[in-house]
């Protein structure tokens, strides 16, 4: 399923110029990142780290440091572009706009890839969907 009528190349994958290099880790715009996974659920699998909503209202605010959180694995293609294995920290650092902390990975891992919109939105099952593009969609009558 394709929504919003977007292509395959609706989303660039990120020049040298957009990936920022710190001491510790490479930050880059979260929106140049696709996921890799057809849903998500809400919550972390760790309790303590509660929910994707919440990780994005952090650091949002600025509660939350990128630099605190574990960077997503990212998978880059032939055509360079990058997909995630950590798709709930991707969704909360594009629901926050923030700069996304990275770690390459050559490893293409297929059962992961079960994205059935071309990594451009997710479900988050039990309240919606998710799109970088369109914002948060809620479950008809919701």
């Amino acid at each position: 399923m394709e929504r919003g009528g977007l292509g395959l190349n609706a989303l660039p994958p990120p020049k040298a110029s957009d990936i920022t290099v710190h001491a510790e880790f490479v930050c880059t715009p979260p929106m140049t990142v696709r996921f890799t996974q057809n849903s998500i659920g809400m919550a972390f699998r760790n309790p303590e780290e509660g929910t994707v909503l919440q990780l994005a209202e952090d650091l949002r605010t600025g509660a939350v440091s990128p630099a605190d959180v574990e960077p997503v694995p990212v998978y880059e293609d032939a055509n360079g572009q990058l997909w995630a294995y950590g798709n709930r920290r991707l969704g909360a650092f594009q629901m926050a706009g923030a700069d996304m902390p990275i770690v390459r990975t050559s490893e293409f891992i297929p059962r992961y890839f079960t994205t059935e919109t071309l990594g451009l939105s997710i479900e988050i099952r039990g309240y919606g969907w998710w799109s970088p593009i369109t914002g948060f969609t809620p479950y008809e009558g919701d």
